[in-house]
């Protein structure tokens, strides 16, 4: 290969990462993937929240406001290790229905599932499934969480009926 190609693919390489529409496009669409990451995760906290506020006060683990610290970047991950296995899944396990009770158990496990598998993805060789893993256990708990509130809710208007 001659000193001449080099040079030209050198420069080709320089001027397709200095180009400004480039940035500007890497820029615009990383913007766009943070504020959509961000509605969702405030989506989500909303309907931890609105599950977490329909428990009964007696059988409550935490306190439902713990959902919004979801959204802090790094605290957030803590407060999900202690709200998403531990609150919600213990604190329908108080519950004496059974129903409720299994789903507290199946909210544990996906929980716990769900707050170990991002630590996971840092392990470079299993980290392309365990991110697809992580985001189907994310939808799977959503869509449960709520399924449970809305049977919570069933059950205390059947309650107040009485």
């Amino acid at each position: 290969m001659s000193q001449e190609s080099i040079t030209s693919i050198t420069t080709q390489t320089t001027t397709l990462s200095s180009d400004p529409h480039a940035i500007l496009g890497m820029g615009i669409a990383l913007l766009i993937m943070i504020v959509v990451f961000y509605i969702f995760s405030i989506a989500f906290s909303w309907s931890v929240y609105k599950l977490l506020k329909i428990i009964d006060k007696d059988k409550q683990v935490t306190k439902p406001w713990f959902a919004w610290l979801f959204l802090i970047p790094i605290v957030g991950y803590i407060f999900q290790w202690i709200v998403l296995p531990f609150g919600v899944g213990n604190a329908l396990k108080k519950y004496q229905d059974m129903t409720i009770k299994l789903r507290g158990d199946t909210l544990f496990i996906l929980g716990l599932a769900l707050v170990i598998l991002p630590i996971v993805t840092f392990i470079p060789i299993i980290s392309p499934f365990a991110s697809v893993a992580c985001m189907v256990i994310y939808i799977i708990y959503w869509v449960k969480i709520v399924k449970v509130r809305k049977l919570l809710e069933a059950s205390h208007l059947n309650t107040n009926e009485v």
